[in-house]
């Protein structure tokens, strides 16, 4: 793609020539009226976040988004993916006329709304090949924001897609079904966060609308981490990549869906309890009630590799094992969990590579069956059972901590490199803490190693383990005296 050719603004440096006004939005109608009227709704999250909830179920039901354009509010079916190497939900990407701002013709627009909370990044004016950055900045600091999202990346691919399906006439011949798309994601704790909640949502609001039947499609990603038929019934196609699918949505003229809800509560509980449990191997059921008549307490290492977009655990096995050998010298009956969180797929990985090495240095010194439940290889129904039976966890934090801190509220330390992410997950406004009472307390939920107790380096961390180590004793005692008061008797 040629860059050079693409104009960039932004909310601060507008387009000139009377187009400063050319922001559009998503918006609800009077199904997402329906939902933001009901105090029971996403109660605990910020207002922000229960208008987009809404808009997507709203979505799902009508089969296409509104959106407001200056005073006009208007819909549009046409919406599609856009590929990107970014490491989280692919983008939304909706087309659609409006008039101009500055001639008497309409003009071809298309608004790019990209992560898991489907922000918008910005909107492409075709004709001008002009992109406006939603970003309250100047053009020079924007176009930063532009970048890191894989901004053109994704303009390359709209080029793409116009050249090929001819945008414009598609726009004029909307979409005459509509399909939901999940699994996209390539982490699973976006996944599990974005796509289940919003079918659970999806089921428990279907009494809004009488529209459901028409939810004929279901699109799958290139990750599948779920059978879909535990979510929609009657799947009639399917498409295990972001680009076949694109294909399929546009010359089908069908339109694309990422629900979402933001509340776990019991519905979401039982799902994973029940629904998601319910293939779990009968032999492997057994053997999780052996190991949990077993031991006491059953701690759980759910690790990653180093990756390319966040700092790696440096000699991550030899520190852990650190770990392990003075857990087991506190507690003789000490049982261990080892995940690779979003290494689910029965399938050899860089992640699963990096938990061998944790386990084949466990096993040369404790033996093959002491005290050790490994979950490489198994699938996603026996890995949601056996954090049933964990009662304290240890990970280094990436999306795949879903499980384990958000849907059984365990208590956990969660160990990043990065100072930004221990900030922001750790302060009581975020969103992961709105959403579930239970996460409010630093101490009990998704509490962060402090960075202090870090020796940071550019590619990786290490733990300070002369601090590192009394200060996980503390917070895992203090939890485990709340779980059963004799910890220390058995």
């Amino acid at each position: 793609m040629n860059q050079q050719a693409l104009k960039l603004y932004s909310l601060m440096e507008p387009p000139p020539s009377g187009l400063a006004g050319l922001v559009v939005e998503r918006v609800y109608a009077s199904i997402g009226k329906q939902l933001l009227d009901d105090p029971t709704f996403e109660p605990n999250a910020p207002e922000l976040y229960r208008r987009i909830a809404a808009a997507s179920l709203e979505t799902a039901y009508a089969g296409g988004y509104w959106i407001k354009e200056s005073q006009n509010v208007f819909f549009t079916q046409l919406a599609y993916l856009l590929h990107s190497s970014r490491p989280a939900n692919p983008c939304i990407a909706l087309t659609f006329f409006t008039g101009s701002h500055c001639s008497s013709k309409p003009q071809i627009l298309t608004l790019l709304l990209y992560s898991e909370f489907q922000h918008p990044l910005g909107l492409y004016l075709h004709e001008s090949d002009t992109f406006l950055i939603y970003q309250n900045a100047p053009v020079a600091v924007a176009s930063t924001f532009f970048d890191k999202e894989r901004g053109p990346e994704l303009i390359e691919h709209l080029r793409f897609i116009n050249k090929r399906h001819n945008l414009e006439k598609l726009v004029l011949t909307p979409a005459s079904n509509h399909a939901y798309a999940f699994g996209f994601n390539k982490s699973f704790g976006h996944s599990h966060w974005n796509d289940v909640l919003g079918f659970l949502a999806v089921r428990y609001y279907q009494a809004f609308s009488q529209s459901s039947n028409l939810v004929t499609h279901c699109l799958l990603g290139q990750n599948l981490w779920l059978s879909p038929d535990s979510l929609i019934n009657h799947v009639k196609r399917k498409r295990m990549d972001i680009h076949s699918c694109t294909e399929y949505l546009l010359t089908t003229r069908t339109c694309v869906h990422l629900p979402i809800g933001f509340s776990i509560g019991k519905m979401y509980e039982d799902f994973w309890r029940h629904e998601v449990t319910a293939d779990i191997d009968d032999k492997f059921k057994e053997r999780l009630k052996q190991f949990r008549a077993e031991y006491w307490p059953i701690i759980l290492f759910g690790l990653r590799p180093q990756e390319w977009w966040r700092k790696g655990w440096v000699n991550q096995a030899q520190q852990v094992c650190t770990i392990i050998d003075i857990l087991r010298q506190r507690y003789p009956n000490i049982g261990f969990v080892i995940d690779g969180l979003t290494a689910f797929h029965n399938q050899d990985s860089p992640i699963t590579h990096s938990n061998r090495k944790l386990t084949d240095a466990y096993r040369d010194k404790y033996g093959n069956h002491e005290g050790l439940l490994d979950l490489d290889g198994l699938n996603l129904p026996s890995k949601v059972a056996t954090y049933h039976i964990v009662h304290y966890g240890i990970s280094q934090f990436g999306s795949g901590d879903a499980i384990p801190h958000w849907v059984y509220t365990l208590p956990s330390i969660s160990i990043s490199g990065e100072s930004e992410i221990i900030s922001t997950y750790s302060n009581p406004d975020c969103i992961t803490r709105k959403v579930k009472s239970s996460l409010h307390s630093n101490k009990r939920c998704g509490h962060f190693l402090p960075i202090e107790h870090l020796i940071l380096r550019d590619a990786g961390f290490q733990l300070r383990l002369n601090s590192a180590l009394p200060y996980i004793l503390k917070h895992l005692e203090s939890n485990l005296s709340i779980l059963k008061p004799n910890a220390s008797s058995k």
